[in-house]
């Protein structure tokens, strides 16, 4: 039997007395990774999380069970799984070798100028090409430098010589679908005050 609860059940959501709608969080965009595909996932998700988790879902609190997002949920952690055994230590010797490897970190911070085609568009096309590629969500398609300095339904988001005024910087510093890391945002609105070259 494949230990994969969701197979039969809803992930369960905790809800308050007070919430009128429980939201269960599930990935709304990109592709689903490799590890995902495993018939025992639900299972070794705890031995294998890494920082790829927080590209489709919030993991604030991770394994605790302060309902503070999808990965602290006291549903999940707070319960003994009899029958499950998601931590037998027999169950744990079988799925071991299942276990996936995190890929290595690549960085793109490292540019002294950085530019579109040198790795900003690389940089982009990782982060947020699954919504904002061919799929252009808002109307954005970050994956050419051209498409990127047209824009969206919104209007620009790069405003050169500009990362303080330009939307997609604004954007960033805030709580996105996915966010870039610090280094990453400081490379992006370097690019931008040095002009948004392309090349």
């Amino acid at each position: 039997m494949r230990l994969e609860c969701n197979l039969c059940h809803s992930i369960p959501i905790v809800s308050g007395s007070k919430d009128l709608v429980t939201r269960i969080e599930i990935n709304s965009g990109g592709v689903e990774p490799d590890s995902h595909l495993n018939p025992n996932w639900i299972s070794l998700h705890n031995e294998s999380m890494d920082q790829t988790c927080a590209q489709c879902h919030t993991t604030e609190g991770a394994g605790g069970t302060s309902n503070t997002s999808f990965c602290s949920n006291s549903a999940c952690h707070g319960s003994v799984f009899t029958f499950a055994g998601f931590d037998a230590p027999a169950l744990r010797e079988i799925l071991k070798d299942q276990i996936p490897t995190p890929p290595p970190a690549e960085s793109a911070v490292s540019s002294a100028s950085p530019s579109y085609d040198a790795n900003i568009g690389a940089l982009f096309a990782a982060k947020c090409g699954a919504c904002h590629g061919a799929a252009a969500s808002g109307g954005l398609n970050v994956t050419t430098y051209a498409d990127l300095m047209k824009g969206g339904k919104d209007g620009v988001v790069i405003v050169a010589k500009d990362s303080a005024g330009s939307l997609l910087v604004k954007i960033q510093s805030e709580k996105h679908y996915l966010n870039f890391s610090a280094e990453e945002l400081e490379l992006v609105s370097r690019w931008i005050d040095a002009g948004a070259p392309e090349k």
